[in-house]
């Protein structure tokens, strides 16, 4: 405001000096001496003093008109940013999706004064959405229910009892997917005005446990904290991501997109990581024992001291990989591409380069899978679930092998 009066006062000065300067002064000072009559060059003195009062007045009328209409606009910015807020506590999923997209359109028309505040509601809804936490509790009681009134079959400690559906397994979840797309297709210039305010999204601590992420674009989040736990999270993108020293044990990333993700000292046993892509991984002291990186792409991954033991290397490409120092006890190297790795330092005992036993009593034998254990869990709908709380691979390693005939009791 103290600028605009900067501005008028200086149109000001310009019209009294270029109009003073084709003033007679001479005559004006005797006319106002009384020696001399009205000259001309009073008229045209008065002429320059309404003209600076002319423009004075429009100009101050502008300014008030220009405050009108940007309060006006910024309270209607308001009213919109309220009802969009709104929109994200309501029940029906559609009313959370159309407020998301009316955020959007906020942090685009209004970046200045509510970008920021935009992505912090949005992460937050991400982070913290209480739709997502009754859906968990609603999941888990229904789980516990299947857990408690349909029994393993020859179980002699338990028997069927009000037989029921089995529980649904994933929370569906299109608006917070569509909150995720929100932040991650935010314009350059967005990002610019973010690096000026020293200003970053963050996903810190958000859960994501039991939901349908598959295929989602998490590249270029910051992920401290994040819960993973149950969730299908297959095609998932995680390029360059920061995930060292996760609990990632029996997680199934297979299809995902990893690119020069940092996964160090990370706990991955038991893991499917089939067909992702790893290449320019960093993979330093991570543990990926018992896990399925078959036909992965690992292609100048840095393994270095990585527990490997009993990894299924079938057709995976370990090209320029780093794998000094790494355990690959009786990994699986069936027509695994390592040119170009360095292997100083690596354990290779026991390892497998020839065609593998894939008959069930081959691959029990392999993981140390006991039939008592086979026998309590092969009926189960999910195996993946229940081979991980048993520390076991997941399902994927077990699906489509037939069991090996019965054997007679001597």
């Amino acid at each position: 405001m103290l600028k605009r009066w900067y501005f008028l006062v200086g149109i000001a000065v310009f019209i009294l000096l270029l109009g003073g300067y084709q003033l007679d002064w001479k005559a004006i000072f005797l006319w106002w001496s009384g020696t001399a009559k009205p000259h001309e060059s009073l008229r045209n003195l008065g002429l320059i003093v309404a003209a600076v009062a002319g423009v004075g007045l429009g100009t101050w009328r502008s300014i008030v008109a220009a405050d009108q209409a940007r309060t006006t606009h910024q309270g209607h910015i308001t009213d919109r940013f309220s009802k969009a807020v709104e929109h994200l506590g309501s029940d029906n999923v559609t009313s959370r999706i159309g407020g998301i997209y009316a955020l959007k359109r906020i942090a685009k028309d209004s970046m200045e004064r509510d970008h920021i505040s935009v992505m912090d509601v949005l992460t937050n809804f991400i982070r913290y959405s209480p739709h997502m936490e009754k859906q968990r509790e609603a999941l888990l009681s229904a789980q516990r229910r299947d857990f408690y009134d349909v029994r393993i079959k020859d179980d002699p400690e338990f028997a069927y009892e009000n037989e029921q559906p089995a529980a649904p397994r994933l929370i569906e979840c299109p608006d917070i997917i569509a909150a995720i797309e929100t932040i991650r297709t935010r314009s350059e210039i967005q990002k610019t005005f973010e690096a000026q305010q020293d200003y970053f999204p963050s996903l810190k601590n958000a859960d994501f446990s039991y939901l349908l992420l598959n295929d989602v674009d998490l590249s270029g989040f910051r992920l401290d904290g994040v819960n993973f736990k149950d969730a299908n999270i297959t095609g998932i993108n995680l390029m360059n991501v920061d995930l060292s020293g996760y609990d990632l044990v029996g997680i199934d990333f297979s299809g995902a997109i990893l690119s020069g993700i940092n996964l160090s000292d990370s706990d991955l046993e038991g893991a499917n990581l089939s067909g992702v892509k790893l290449n320019n991984a960093k993979l330093e002291r991570t543990n990926l024992s018992k896990g399925n990186l078959s036909d992965a792409d690992i292609t100048g991954a840095d393994l270095t001291q990585a527990n490997l033991q009993y990894v299924d290397f079938t057709d995976a490409n370990l090209s320029d990989a780093n794998l000094t120092n790494a355990d690959l006890l009786g990994a699986v190297l069936i027509n695994t591409d390592l040119s170009c790795a360095n292997l100083s330092g690596a354990n290779l005992n026991g390892t497998n380069v020839a065609r593998k036993d894939t008959s069930l009593f081959g691959v029990m034998q392999e993981r140390g899978i006991s039939f008592q254990e086979w026998d309590r869990w092969r009926n189960e709908p999910d195996l993946s679930n229940s081979f991980t709380r048993l520390g076991r691979p997941p399902r994927n390693l077990l699906e489509g092998i037939e069991p090996p005939p019965v054997r007679e009791e001597t």
